[in-house]
């Protein structure tokens, strides 16, 4: 028993020695995070959008879009740093568009992982929002872009 304790003492002094607050890559945890929140706040608009044309038997407005899913008492979402947008394109529809302007390698990165998130609702990653297809480039030819964008199709 006593040397049970000793050791776990041994271990938990040479965990304690081996952790600083300086080894924590506080900036990882906050992309993982921000991550994670723009693609569950993508899809709480899907669902936004939804209950908002069975409310009302109509698709939201294209330029109050906002208020019109805040009538169904859905939050919308911040997507800070990033900019969204509700428009429809004539051949698929109604979609929501995720802008990076002047995309970094941060961005370039998020944008990544997001698709990967939301990757069941077929999310297309393009210079301009509103694409049917995924951008031609690169994900590092995207920094020399002024913007990039992940466009979910909503099926209205």
């Amino acid at each position: 028993m006593l040397i049970k304790a000793v050791f776990v003492m041994i271990l938990f002094v040479t965990a304690i020695g081996f952790t600083t607050p300086s080894g924590v890559n506080v900036i990882g945890i906050k992309n993982i995070m921000v991550t994670r929140s723009n693609a569950t706040g993508l899809s709480s608009l899907l669902v936004a959008e939804q209950s908002f044309i069975q409310m009302n038997n109509t698709l939201p407005s294209l330029t109050d879009w906002k208020s019109d899913l805040r009538s169904t008492r859905s939050v919308i979402p911040n997507f800070a740093p990033y900019d969204i947008s509700y428009n429809e394109e004539s051949l698929m529809g109604r979609y929501f568009c995720l802008t990076a302007t002047s995309p970094n390698a941060d961005h370039v990165e998020m944008f990544l992982d997001i698709a990967e998130r939301i990757d069941h609702l077929e999310p297309i990653i393009a210079e301009e929002c509103g694409e049917t297809d995924n951008s031609t480039l690169n994900p590092s030819e995207w920094l020399s872009e002024d913007d990039i964008n992940i466009t979910i199709f909503t099926g209205n």
